[in-house]
């Protein structure tokens, strides 16, 4: 191909990751739309898109019929919940406190898997270690207060021991 024969709009970038995010409307139109770009990205760029991994996701107001037309159309299985996207929810409803308490079960998990007899280790463990987990999430949402309490007295309970554990008195 020589470079002035052919008018293409440049390519800023390329799809290297494992994963990409395609928004649009539910319908066959718009869908078709997508085949076709994915089509020509395929083309143009020798990547394959698989479409046995992809999966697509609809908002709640979606017909079932979009649903299913949509599906067909692109190739790809629905997915039953939108899960999660580089750890974290990737819609995130009314309940925030429900969907943020895995942040605290991860720390509380992790913080009971450590040596509680260990003095000097505590703070180093918690700085860097419990208090890091929360640090991404909160730099994406506003994470509800009781959640951020709920983290909270996790590690204090750590530090500062309760019943026959030894913390720091």
């Amino acid at each position: 191909m020589v470079a002035g024969l052919l008018k293409v709009p440049p390519i800023s970038h390329l799809f290297f990751a494992d994963d990409s995010l395609l928004f649009f409307k539910a319908n066959a139109q718009e869908a078709s739309e997508i085949k076709n770009c994915l089509s020509v990205y395929e083309n143009l760029s020798g990547q394959v898109v698989n479409y046995h991994k992809s999966s697509i996701c609809y908002g709640k107001n979606t017909s079932e019929f979009d649903r299913n037309e949509v599906a067909q159309i692109l190739g790809v299985v629905q997915a039953p919940n939108f899960g999660k996207y580089l750890g974290l929810p990737s819609f995130v409803e009314r309940n925030k406190k429900a969907a943020f308490s895995y942040i605290k079960e991860k720390i509380r998990h992790m913080i009971g898997s450590w040596n509680k007899k260990l003095l000097s280790g505590k703070e180093i463990l918690l700085k860097s270690v419990a208090q890091s987990m929360s640090t991404f999430s909160m730099s994406i949402f506003l994470l509800p207060m009781t959640v951020c309490t709920a983290i909270e007295r996790v590690m204090n309970r750590y530090w500062w021991g309760t019943g026959n554990d030894q913390g720091i008195h």
